[in-house]
């Protein structure tokens, strides 16, 4: 599987074939040049990090090149009014998506970009809306947040209950190599490519600046968390950490940047961080602020840390949003040992565990060595230039213009 990645995989040989395909947008006659219509099919403008995923994309999109008509769920929590470019037209992996295919009937997209999460869509729909695609001669472009089989009491769903189908869509893209060979293993090898998450590219903020804004003593070491407040997260391993390191650091402080997500969970665990702080006599050094924030609210909390962390505990999602703006805080990063955080390499500190103990000892540690704290910066810095937003949705738009041109091309003859 390595030997494979490693020959087929690379961005160079990505490079090459996209290189191969925007020759046949170069070929097109100057005068029939026109913007390709992507229909983007996803959660939007949502408490959803899918959402926020797709709308820092879109939105760096080069709108020369692209008309993005929206197709988003029917989520009536919308963070704000809605644009004319968006439509919702289905809602679950319950429901059906026939509005969905008759509002692809009527945009009539030159490229279809379905970002795809179990909870989306049935593995049925995820198959109607490929074979759509290729019935009506569209490329299609699939992102999977996730390709772990879900089997829960619930629900159950694999990739290999349309593996055929799935051989169809023009590009399936992951961020993971986990994910790659799952996809390896179901025989899906050549339209598969890794496509990493994007992060934000800032200048690094004044830290001292950023915690006299927040009345927050300059000397104490504060510790941040950040993401939705959920049971995953690890926020309660964190507060139990926390505790115990602050024997060795009694005047640490924690902030934890982690809005509600709609779900009863996220309430449900919130109350029990709440009641954790109180049990432990934390009150007073430790802040939960759980509305959802514009990025540069969020951005001023976390520009004030010394250390952000992330102790999820075990997701089937295979790459974190929430990290990479820990990482865009140009501030150092603590992760669990597990396989979410395994693409972020030698950029994070890892803990030695998950459980409450293993933190603590290890944020002790960071927090008393300032060069092992920021020995990770620089290299921070580079992959954080190399997958900025912008930079990613230039390499989408690429694939996409080159799918597009290619059709284009064969359907003349070309």
């Amino acid at each position: 599987g390595r030997a494979l990645l490693e020959s087929r995989f690379t961005w160079d040989r990505c490079a090459e074939r996209l290189n191969a395909m925007e020759a046949s947008v170069r070929r097109l006659e100057p005068g029939s040049a026109r913007r390709v219509r992507l229909a983007w099919i996803s959660s939007w403008n949502t408490k959803c990090g899918i959402a926020t995923y797709s709308s820092f994309l879109v939105g760096s999109l080069d709108s020369a090149w692209f008309d993005v008509r929206i197709l988003a769920s029917r989520d009536p929590a919308v963070v704000i009014e809605d644009g004319p470019e968006v439509t919702r037209c289905w809602t679950d992996q319950r429901g059906r998506i026939d509005d969905l295919l008759e509002e692809l009937d009527r945009c009539r997209p030159d490229a279809i970009m379905l970002q795809h999460n179990f909870g989306f869509f049935s593995m049925p729909s995820t198959a109607r809306i490929v074979e759509y695609a290729n019935a009506h001669d569209i490329p299609i472009v699939i992102t999977f947040h996730s390709t772990k089989d879900v089997d829960t009491p619930d629900y159950q769903a694999s990739l290999s209950e349309i593996t055929e189908v799935l051989r169809g869509a023009d590009r399936l893209l992951v961020h993971s190599v986990d994910d790659l060979n799952r996809l390896r293993i179901l025989g899906l090898v050549d339209n598969a490519a890794l496509f990493p998450h994007g992060v934000h590219a800032r200048e690094s903020s004044d830290r001292l600046a950023c915690r006299a804004a927040l009345n927050i003593p300059a000397d104490a070491p504060i510790i941040a968390t950040y993401g939705f407040l959920l049971p995953h997260k690890g926020l309660e391993e964190i507060i139990e950490a926390f505790s115990m390191m602050s024997k060795e650091l009694p005047h640490a402080r924690l902030l934890m940047v982690n809005a509600l997500y709609p779900v009863r969970d996220s309430e449900l665990t919130a109350d029990r961080c709440r009641n954790l702080i109180k049990t432990l006599d934390l009150e007073d050094r430790v802040q939960m602020i759980t509305d959802f924030l514009p990025d540069r609210e969020s951005f001023a909390y976390l520009d004030a840390a010394d250390l952000i962390v992330f102790a999820y505990q075990d997701t089937a999602e295979s790459a974190s949003g929430a990290v990479r703006y820990g990482l865009a805080a140009n501030r150092p990063v603590a992760c669990t040992p597990i396989p979410i955080f395994d693409d972020l390499g030698e950029l994070v500190h890892r803990f030695s565990g998950t459980d409450a103990r293993a933190i603590s000892a290890d944020l002790a540690t960071l927090l008393g060595d300032s060069a092992l704290l920021r020995s990770k910066a620089d290299a921070q810095a580079a992959w954080i230039h190399a997958r900025s937003w912008d930079e990613m949705s230039s390499r989408l738009g690429g694939i996409v213009r080159g799918l597009v041109g290619e059709r284009s091309s064969v359907s003349r003859g070309g």
